[in-house]
């Protein structure tokens, strides 16, 4: 059996239309890639209809570059933003990432209930307390639940610019860290007699 000789493949040579069948495009985008750098020499008429003769390996080479994003270009930025939405829900799948707005809401709901009952206490407490005045009763408590306020307004904030400063920093920490930070930040609260 006679095998056929293998081409050399670094000087294999092929025409406008090999081109672009090999790569599933129209002949004409063989055009513009040659207006675009596409090394080829013009064998035929001028303009985007224009006969080529293209060195495969060139060909492949130019091809392989132009399939890599240049820095700083669109491109490149939808596929930095496509991997960070691949790695987000990777993330979210495996339970490391809670989305902001879901955070966020349960924070913003279990704030709503602690507020109801810290501005309840005071009428439910003032007549429990026999021989003293309501009116005095009801001002002790509710000087002491708008102190709580206060000092879990700050922790809230204090929290907010330790995550920003995390999130603005590239870091990402873990739980461990996470809960390092808040129980620094209730240390750092200002105490009450």
């Amino acid at each position: 059996m006679h095998k056929k000789p293998r081409p050399d493949l670094m000087t294999l040579t092929v025409d406008g239309s090999e081109l672009a069948e090999l790569c599933s495009v129209a002949n004409s985008t063989i055009g513009d890639m040659v207006e675009n750098g596409l090394p080829a020499t013009r064998i035929g008429t001028s303009g985007k209809n224009s006969q080529f003769s293209i060195k495969l390996a060139a060909a492949v080479k130019w091809l392989t570059r132009r399939t890599e994003p240049t820095p700083g270009s669109q491109r490149a930025a939808l596929l930095r933003a496509q991997t960070q939405r691949i790695e987000m829900e990777n993330l979210k799948q495996r339970r490391l990432l809670v989305p902001l707005a879901l955070v966020e809401e349960t924070s913003n709901g279990m704030r709503a209930v602690f507020t109801h009952g810290l501005d309840s206490l005071s009428g439910r407490l003032a007549n429990r307390f026999p021989g003293n005045d309501p009116a005095t009763v009801r001002e002790i408590v509710r000087t002491e639940t708008n102190a709580i306020r206060t000092e879990i307004a700050a922790l809230s904030r204090r929290v907010g610019e330790m995550i920003e400063t995390e999130a603005s920093s590239g870091t990402n920490l873990g739980a461990a860290e996470h809960r390092e930070i808040i129980s620094t930040a209730i240390t750092e609260s200002p105490k009450r007699n």
